[in-house]
């Protein structure tokens, strides 16, 4: 993170201290984190969570997707259990085992030991264990499964507007169905422009997904890409009950989890989007994707074989060369706009971990963990143009 001069926040010369573009679950959170002590607003261009966030398949699993940095995982592990029980949301603790081709077993191995050894609950198991521990997996193709005792999911949309009704309980101002035309920055004040008026602050914070790209255009060219996910809905003969896991595939490129009600979810499906706009707010899932379901859950899961199909959608994220967020600030950037962006996916697991950078660059704090690794200046020029790589291939996945 760059060095800067902090300034002294004056809430009297600008509208608000911080605000806030993006009602999705990062501009949520960070609005929380800071309501404690600054004058913030959200300013959203539709419904609170009616994007990306609201579409997602809740799953939490800190220690997997950030195991690298143990201090991340910790952090983002103890935030969802201390925040469960807010404004009515609930963390659904479950072990999520991700299965491991034969392949890759020794560094599947040697990853569970050395999360192991830093204290996280996680091990290796054989597939006779697996399926001793988990009677509705067939596990015999696969080398055995990595074990993570510390995951779970959330309701995503539950969980967003929690994080926004405690963050108005803070005095959080929420702009809903407020589209915001451009963010530029006039004599060190953020403005932001609105359809009838426009807000100032100290800080802009654009957490807006892949349209941050296009909004900041004018200062740098942003290293995300818009990509899609879908997730279906299925009902097997025998519904699921609180002991199912959370569980990936990752060669296959799905993950899945139980629904309350006993219904399996299940998520993929994953490619670059050409037209975000037009399935921002949610559409159906495409043909391939549920034949790839169809074909490959009943391989894994006893019982599948004659599951329905009774919903599916997807959604529109944005995708970062690395897999990482962006978080904080750039030199190319003003001092005053901040960014949250390139959630890859994993917005629920992301979101506290967001909110933390965001608040300790605008407050200067010393963050409860090491930023560096989401710096959005980490790449080199021209980086904006790539492949998605996707989560299915970060470290630990046992492609």
């Amino acid at each position: 993170m760059r060095c800067r001069t902090i300034p002294v926040m004056t809430s009297s010369d600008t509208d608000y201290d911080v605000v806030i573009v993006g009602g999705g679950v990062a501009g949520c959170a960070s609005a929380y984190h800071l309501a404690t002590d600054h004058d913030v607003a959200i300013v959203e261009r539709g419904q609170i969570a009616g994007e990306a966030s609201g579409l997602a398949a809740g799953l939490v699993a800190p220690t997997l997707f950030h195991g690298s940095h143990p201090d991340v995982a910790r952090y983002a592990n103890q935030w969802f259990r201390e925040f469960d029980g807010t404004q009515n949301f609930s963390f659904h603790e479950r072990p999520r085992i991700e299965f491991i081709q034969p392949d890759s077993e020794d560094v599947a191995r040697e990853r569970a030991a050395t999360l192991s050894d830093e204290g996280f609950p996680v091990s290796f198991l054989e597939p006779t264990e697996v399926e001793r521990e988990y009677s509705r997996f067939d596990a015999s193709r696969f080398a055995g499964v990595v074990e993570y005792a510390d995951t779970g999911w959330v309701d995503p949309y539950e969980y967003t507007v929690a994080l926004q009704k405690a963050a108005e309980a803070r005095g959080v101002d929420v702009f809903r169905h407020t589209p915001v035309s451009d963010v530029h920055v006039e004599d060190g004040v953020a403005e932001i422009e609105l359809p009838e008026r426009s807000l100032s602050a100290e800080y802009c914070v654009m957490a807006t997904g892949w349209r941050t790209r296009e909004f900041l255009s004018e200062y740098i060219d942003l290293p995300i890409r818009p990509f899609h996910l879908q997730c279906a809905m299925l009902r097997l003969e025998e519904p699921l009950d609180d002991t199912f896991p959370l569980g990936r595939v990752a060669r296959e490129e799905l993950y899945f989890r139980g629904e309350l009600n006993g219904d399996l979810l299940v998520g993929g499906g994953e490619y670059l989007e050409d037209n975000p706009e037009v399935n921002a707010s949610g559409s159906g899932t495409d043909d391939e994707f549920r034949l790839h379901v169809a074909s490959t859950i009943p391989t894994v899961i006893h019982g599948a074989e004659r599951a329905e199909f009774v919903d599916g959608w997807s959604g529109v994220d944005a995708a970062t060369p690395d897999t990482l967020p962006l978080l904080g600030s750039s030199s190319a950037l003003p001092d005053e706009i901040v960014v949250a962006v390139g959630l890859n996916g994993l917005g629920m697991v992301n979101s506290p971990i967001a909110a933390e950078a965001v608040r300790s660059y605008i407050t200067g704090e010393e963050p409860a963990f090491s930023v560096e690794q989401f710096a959005v200046d980490r790449f080199e020029d021209g980086a904006a143009d790539f492949d998605l790589r996707g989560t299915f291939e970060m470290e630990g996945a046992g492609r």
